[in-house]
């Protein structure tokens, strides 16, 4: 999936540096999923909810905090709406009348960037996977949508979580000890203890995290996120 705005989550988890993880994790999930519909969705993240207007709300660190997306799946689109605690998004409008703005060859301030975040709330009121192939509006999105995605990469880049600290992170919301999670993948208490002190499994244990755990391969394996392409290739 692409995803755009990913500013949101960069800036609020240097505010809550206690998201970081988990928001890293769900980045890096969506990221690598081919979701086709909701139930392609619900299979990565089984606590998603749908609400109006294909807007997506998920859980984040066992309920700890809400993101709102919204997802285009003819396009493979993901564009972050929101972030933040449940008191905080109980609390939260969205903004219904915005100017239509031209478009640019690149955005180079955040100015220009709220300008053209606000063009894309407007489009996304109008654009759907039903008539995406059809309007010329969903032209216009598709390109404002890059020009968000290259100011993202470049400004506000998500780094992938450590394993360790992925494996702290599934712990928490699995409730689990380490006791556990040793039994859970057939390995001994003190490679746990390893795993969580940065020592990286073995081919064989990095394929039963995954599956197991449910964390991204790339975050297993250590691979780098790779970078963006103007072509829309990576």
């Amino acid at each position: 999936m692409r995803i755009f705005r990913y500013r949101t989550l960069a800036q609020y988890y240097h505010k809550h540096p206690d998201a970081k993880t988990a928001l890293e994790d769900w980045f890096s999930k969506t990221e690598e999923s081919e979701w086709n519909n909701f139930s392609d969705m619900k299979a990565t993240f089984n606590s998603v909810d749908a609400v109006e207007n294909h807007r997506y709300v998920f859980n984040i660190k066992g309920n700890s905090y809400r993101l709102i997306a919204i997802v285009l799946f003819v396009p493979k689109h993901v564009y972050i709406r929101f972030i933040g605690t449940h008191a905080e998004y109980d609390k939260i409008t969205d903004v219904q009348s915005l100017k239509k703005q031209q478009a640019m060859k690149a955005i180079t301030n955040d100015r220009e960037y709220q300008t053209i975040t606000k063009r894309i709330d407007q489009l996304l009121d109008i654009v759907t996977d039903d008539n995406y192939n059809s309007i010329p509006e969903a032209v216009e999105l598709d390109f404002l949508s890059t020009l968000i995605e290259e100011y993202d990469r470049k400004h506000y880049p998500i780094a992938l979580p450590q394993l360790s600290e992925a494996i702290r992170l599934r712990m928490y919301e699995m409730n689990i000890n380490q006791a556990e999670l040793a039994k859970l993948l057939g390995v001994s208490p003190s490679r746990i203890t390893e795993y969580l002190s940065g020592k990286e499994p073995s081919l064989k244990i990095a394929r039963i995290i995954c599956e197991k755990l449910n964390i991204s391969a790339n975050v297993v394996l250590g691979v780098s996120r790779p970078a963006y392409s103007k072509s829309g290739v990576y």
